[in-house]
């Protein structure tokens, strides 16, 4: 498969327009078109419709962008990667992170690592817990950082940190006097949960479970970010960790340990056959310090 071909598609999809895609390939209109119909031929389906002169993606064509977009991402980056490789040095990191750590931890590590290592340039890609495996196999990231467990058959895991799990809610809610908070608290409700399938909702309903009672919840949503905030506006209590617990700079939210002592353990993830190179594995020890950090505040709030 001609790479041409792959980055005349990757512009189309991106720009939305041939026009678009042929000014920054810095080529002609009906080039980019002959490329798109040359890939067509090739993988055996359309990619995309033509009306009245526009391309508009077709349902596998969608579906194949949305299978290669990892691989496509990284096609405008090979001049880059040559060019680090010719001069010999390390200055791109390429991390993937499922939402909550990116926003509650991997943009301080960031913050931190740059102070030790200055120049380097960062790709942040984050992506749902269960997509980070495929991105990690279209080999244009370093590493991922998700929850554990993490079971994949092309995939090294190693603990970064594991954390107590925390209730949050408005300062106003009758719990907040507590100093911590037990399953049956929990159950007096109203809970804004994650969607099902989210780490965070499988450890609310295994806690349910294992006491047989049934949860009174009132508004799902698929990030625990989005589940503070909302418990910000008093609306519920959720299930959240110091990370997402260090996002709110403010003394209206409040956050209590569950007890007994539940936690959370988080990991780092990278291809078996490429170990971290120096500069991964130097960001993988800033992280798990500036996750201790951040367990150790939050600790000293509650």
């Amino acid at each position: 498969m001609k790479l041409i071909r792959l980055q005349a598609y990757n512009e189309v999809m991106n720009a939305g327009t041939v026009t678009e895609a042929s000014r920054r390939l810095k080529c002609s209109q009906p080039r980019v078109s002959r490329l798109i119909s040359e890939l067509e031929e090739e993988i055996g389906f359309p990619l995309f419709t033509r009306e009245k002169q526009r391309l508009v993606p077709t349902a596998e064509g969608k579906l194949f962008y949305q299978e290669t977009e990892s691989i496509l991402l990284g096609i405008d980056d090979i001049g880059r990667i040559a060019e680090d490789i010719y001069h010999n040095r390390e200055t791109c990191l390429r991390v993937l992170s499922q939402s909550h750590l990116a926003h509650g931890l991997i943009h301080h590590a960031i913050g931190a690592f740059e102070k030790k290592t200055e120049g380097i340039r960062y790709y942040l890609e984050i992506r749902p817990r269960e997509e980070l495996a495929q991105w990690l196999g279209g080999h244009q990231f370093d590493l991922a950082f998700s929850p554990l467990p993490a079971k994949y058959p092309l995939v090294r895991h190693e603990q970064l940190i594991s954390v107590k799990l925390l209730v949050a809610m408005h300062k106003s809610h009758p719990l907040s006097a507590k100093n911590y908070i037990t399953v049956q608290d929990l159950n007096t409700g109203p809970i804004i949960a994650l969607t099902r399938g989210m780490i965070m909702r499988q450890r609310l309903d295994d806690l349910f479970h294992e006491t047989g009672l049934i949860p009174n919840i009132r508004i799902e949503t698929p990030t625990v970010l989005s589940a503070c905030q909302l418990a910000l506006q008093g609306l519920g209590i959720t299930l959240t960790d110091p990370f997402i617990a260090n996002v709110f700079d403010c003394k209206d939210l409040i956050v209590r340990p569950l007890a007994p002592d539940y936690k959370i353990t988080y990991g780092v993830l990278y291809l078996r056959q490429t170990p971290p190179r120096p500069l991964a594995r130097q960001f993988i020890e800033v992280t798990r310090l500036v996750a201790q950090e951040i367990a150790v505040k939050q600790a000293a709030l509650y």
